[in-house]
């Protein structure tokens, strides 16, 4: 069964391992259980000369709701 996931809260307790949001194919926002998977998508855009990349934490996310 597919449920809606609307904050991070429920993100982070949920089953679901990754949060994909696009906005106009220029915002870009991925969220991911696995701390290993989303360094490497974070490298791999630095080395893809992705613009302005940025490593979010729990400490400097701003997101209030996985929406765009």
């Amino acid at each position: 069964m597919v449920n809606q996931v609307n904050t991070y809260e429920e993100f982070a307790d949920s089953d679901c391992v990754l949060v994909l949001l696009i906005a106009d194919n220029s915002y870009v926002s991925i969220y991911c259980e696995n701390k290993n998977i989303i360094e490497k998508l974070y490298f791999n855009a630095l080395q893809n000369d992705f613009e302005d990349v940025q490593f979010i934490t729990d400490e400097n996310d701003t997101r209030t709701s996985l929406t765009v």
